[in-house]
């Protein structure tokens, strides 16, 4: 019986505040594990769709579909080499490909 007693009277274990402290820090940081989980996907979301755009790109570039005209001018450290007929695809913040114009140059 006195042993009964005795652990009833013991203050050993956790007091409601550490218990509060202990959920609290749990709970910020299962928050802090969500965010970044929806950062994540949204960031392979963005790369996902700028890969798809540059496959686009590229796979235009290289069957040079929709080709125009122009004219490239070669320089070597300021100093004027030459200018060529160009046939390109793409530009305006495109992948650009380019090939001698038929008869150019």
């Amino acid at each position: 019986m006195k042993r009964t007693v005795k652990k009833l009277r013991s203050s050993c274990g956790e007091s409601i505040v550490e218990t509060l402290a202990a959920i609290l820090v749990i709970t910020f940081a299962g928050l802090f594990l969500f965010a970044s989980i929806i950062t994540a996907a949204r960031i392979n979301k963005t790369v996902e769709d700028t890969n798809a755009e540059f496959h686009t790109q590229l796979l235009t570039a290289e069957q040079q579909s929709g080709n125009l005209d122009g004219t490239v001018t070669i320089r070597d450290s300021g100093l004027f080499i030459a200018t060529l007929d160009v046939e390109y695809t793409g530009g305006s913040g495109q992948l650009t490909s380019y090939r001698i114009a038929e008869g150019g140059g």
